[in-house]
């Protein structure tokens, strides 16, 4: 008897339905996760695909000159337009170069202290650009140099720090320059100040009294011999004589220049019984009367305190002395080390005209001239001797119905094609047929409903009806309907050209997410991070002397003013608040109500939805994902491996019983059979003896 054949048949009948059923689970899901593996590539083609169009434009902008290019940067609020254009003047930021030639000579370098270590002062930086008209901000820069970065490459370093400025140091082959920059536009010219103490820019050259300043450059006391009772002083724009005694006979010179750069030589005489405040009245009376023919500047002085204060009596602050006793000799003794400060660029705004009105901005690259659109100058255009141009050219931009059309196109193309994989690998076998890979996952039919309910539902936020309510939009609307397979289809293209023809902007429900008002007296705006819910608000303005008040959906909104202009925001604190975070601007103070709108793109909604697909699997935000499927399959597939192993052990446990029991079964018909065996001679034997 085949024992072993037997055993085997034994267990197989126990064991081999359930391996079968498990082998086939575990197939199916090992197909199930490829497939999730296909169509978490198919998302994310969509994803990229929604990306690209979503950065791509309907609207068609154009430049007939290679010194003009525009673009379109917010589809939402670009229009159509055409100009004629000439470049006068392009924008330039103000260089300021200061020549450390003579300040870094005797082995001092840029790494050199510019005070005491124990010494500390101030740069302070101003620029009108900076003045936001807020009495509550800060109008200036300060870089306050200490012993951690008092060289010329540790004040380069913190000057680079600040925004809006930019510091480097250049070796000009016979010396070094620092040179501070501002960016483009005359409002952002530097003005630079110091406190005392800070020895900006020098060389170990010091005071006696250590202390430094910019606004006369550079000044020693005077010491020399025969008029030791006299000596001269800076602080700020102040000269002081200092000395309280009459003063031995003597000559100071000096220079003294202006903004405009002017340099005019004062020589002084100083008589024997002359006192301090003899001698500033004499240094005010060669002042005044050099600059008498010098743009008539004019200086003060306080002779009872023996000080001189530069100044413009014109009130023309350009014309403002910028140094005075820039070198101050005693009897031709000359102290001090003098650094040269040139402007090598002036800031400049760039000028254009615009269908021949002259236009000025402050920047090269310019987003406020057409709404939605940036343009960039990179050159001037031709102009006479006399300034007037020669040349212009033509920019503009339109939004073509071909040119939205076929970007309408790509869009139902692309939700197409992944509607078409969802229903291929979820469709069920009918009649003998093979059944998708993913058939009968609920998981991917609930992501074909979703996909398919996208293009069905309505689109709000985009436009508001005759009782001032949210007016949806619906897609066959444009003449696209949905057929028997899901898939989108632009049937009607007049329909679509009409709608086009009728309101260039009728796509914005399909490419735009935006913020959007009934009236062009009102702009309304919100927080991109968690902005309001998508509908109609109604905002309500009175207009007052104090900036108006207002209301959005009868609730009272809070006004802040900035530069005249009224901006109200939503009074909700609580973030679940369908108003929270909206801003209101009034643009035309004669305006009264407007419907104001929030509405979220078709694209974006989809994006947003691939997005999530493509999110982290076990997400706190209990979204569905991709990854979360996979996740679940693959722990299937290790129940599965545990259930063969089971079975595995099961085989063994059952083989190992059967070949046991049938063992003691042989041994025991074995033992039958010699005990039948032994009777048999037995009762031969018995036969034998009758």
């Amino acid at each position: 008897m085949d024992l072993a054949g037997v055993v085997t048949a034994l267990v197989d009948a126990e064991t081999v339905p359930q391996r079968v059923l498990t082998e086939r689970s575990k197939e199916a899901t090992e197909t199930s996760i490829s497939a999730y593996g296909t169509l978490k590539g198919k998302v994310s083609d969509l994803n990229t695909n929604l990306t690209s169009l979503e950065a791509s434009s309907g609207r068609l902008p154009f430049s007939d000159s290679s010194k003009v290019f525009i673009s379109v940067i917010d589809e939402t609020k670009a229009s159509d337009f055409i100009a004629d254009v000439t470049v006068s003047q392009l924008a330039a930021g103000q260089v300021q170069s200061f020549d450390l030639n003579t300040a870094l000579s005797s082995g001092a370098t840029a790494s050199t202290p510019l005070i005491a270590s124990n010494a500390t002062g101030t740069l302070t930086i101003t620029a009108s650009a900076w003045d936001d008209g807020d009495s509550s901000t800060t109008d200036s820069k300060t870089v306050t140099i200490n012993s951690t970065n008092n060289t010329v490459e540790g004040l380069k370093n913190a000057l680079n720090d600040l925004s809006g400025i930019g510091a480097e140091i250049i070796d000009t082959g016979s010396g070094v320059k620092l040179l501070i920059k501002s960016e483009t536009g005359t409002q952002n010219a530097l003005t630079i100040t110091t406190s005392n103490n800070l020895r900006t820019f020098r060389s170990d050259a010091t005071r006696s009294d250590g202390t430094f300043t910019t606004s006369f450059n550079e000044s020693a006391v005077a010491t020399e011999t025969g008029m030791t009772n006299f000596g001269v002083d800076i602080s700020g724009d102040v000269l002081t004589i200092t000395g309280d005694t009459a003063g031995d006979a003597g000559d100071l010179t000096f220079t003294l220049t202006g903004t405009a750069g002017t340099a005019l030589a004062i020589t002084v005489t100083v008589d024997a019984d002359d006192t301090r405040i003899d001698l500033a009245g004499k240094i005010k009376t060669a002042i005044d009367s050099a600059l008498g023919a010098s743009d008539n500047l004019t200086a003060t002085t306080t002779a009872a305190a023996g000080q001189l204060a530069t100044g413009d009596g014109s009130g023309n602050d350009a014309n403002n002395l910028a140094a005075v006793a820039s070198t101050v000799t005693f009897s031709d003794k000359t102290e001090g080390n003098n650094t040269a400060v040139i402007e090598t660029r002036k800031a400049a705004d760039a000028t254009l005209t615009i269908d021949g009105v002259t236009v000025t901005r402050s920047s090269n690259v310019i987003e406020d001239l057409y709404p939605g659109h940036q343009i960039v100058l990179t050159g001037t255009t031709a102009h006479n001797s006399d300034g007037e141009p020669t040349e212009s050219f033509s920019v503009g931009s339109a939004n073509t119905n071909s040119a939205a059309k076929t970007r309408f196109q790509d869009f139902l193309t692309h939700i197409n094609d992944l509607k078409k994989h969802l229903n291929e690998v979820t469709e069920k076998g009918i009649l003998g047929g093979e059944g998708g890979a993913l058939a009968g996952d609920t998981a991917a039919q609930t992501i074909l409903r979703r996909l398919s309910s996208f293009t069905t539902q309505p689109i709000a936020g985009y436009d508001t009806d005759t009782d001032n309510n949210d007016k949806p939009i619906y897609l066959a609307e444009m003449g696209i309907r949905t057929m028997i397979d899901g898939s989108l289809e632009l049937y009607d293209e007049d329909r679509f050209d009409a709608a086009l023809a009728e309101n260039p902007n009728v796509l914005d429900p399909i490419f735009n997410t935006k913020f959007s008002s009934s009236s062009s007296a009102f702009s309304m705006s919100g927080f991109d991070w968690d902005p309001p819910d998508v509908g109609s608000y109604n905002f309500a303005y009175t207009d007052n002397s104090s900036g108006g008040t207002a209301t959005l959906n009868g609730v009272a909104m809070s006004l802040s003013i900035k530069n005249t202009i009224s901006t109200f925001q939503s009074a909700a604190t609580d973030t679940s608040d369908p108003t929270y975070g909206i801003q209101i601007t009034v643009l035309d103070r004669s305006g009264t109500t407007a419907n104001v709108r929030y509405g979220v793109s078709l694209l974006d909604s989809i994006k947003a939805y691939a997005d999530d697909l493509l999110g982290f699997a076990n997400a706190v935000d209990n979204k569905l994902t991709l990854a979360d499927r996979e996740v679940e399959l693959q722990a299937d597939i290790t129940e599965a491996d545990a259930t063969l192993a089971e079975i595995e052990a099961k085989v063994t446990e059952l083989t190992d019983r059967y070949n046991s029991q049938f063992a003691a079964m042989e041994a025991a018909v074995t033992g039958f059979n010699a005990t039948g065996e032994y009777m048999e001679t037995l009762f031969d034997s018995w036969n034998n003896q009758k």
